[in-house]
């Protein structure tokens, strides 16, 4: 009786250690593909919400500078 319990434990046991090296697995094939419809999602969301008639017609009002001769690059 005790062979039988402790192999049907290694065998729960093995199937879960297969189970999650799947689940992992399948998140390292596909972490670009949920990554980029996170931030889609999520642009999505900020740009709808954040946008009304009034800040659109202010920041068309604003001075803009199109010289790409002055831009500068980032101190990180």
């Amino acid at each position: 009786m005790k062979k039988r319990e402790t192999r049907g434990k290694k065998k729960i046991g093995l199937n879960l250690l297969w189970g999650i090296l799947l689940v992992i697995g399948l998140l390292l094939v596909f972490s670009d593909p949920i990554k980029n419809w996170l931030v889609a999602m999520d642009s999505e969301n900020l740009t709808i919400n954040a946008m009304d008639a009034t800040t659109i017609e202010k920041n068309q009002q604003k001075k803009a500078s199109f010289e790409f001769e002055e831009v500068q690059l980032l101190d990180l």
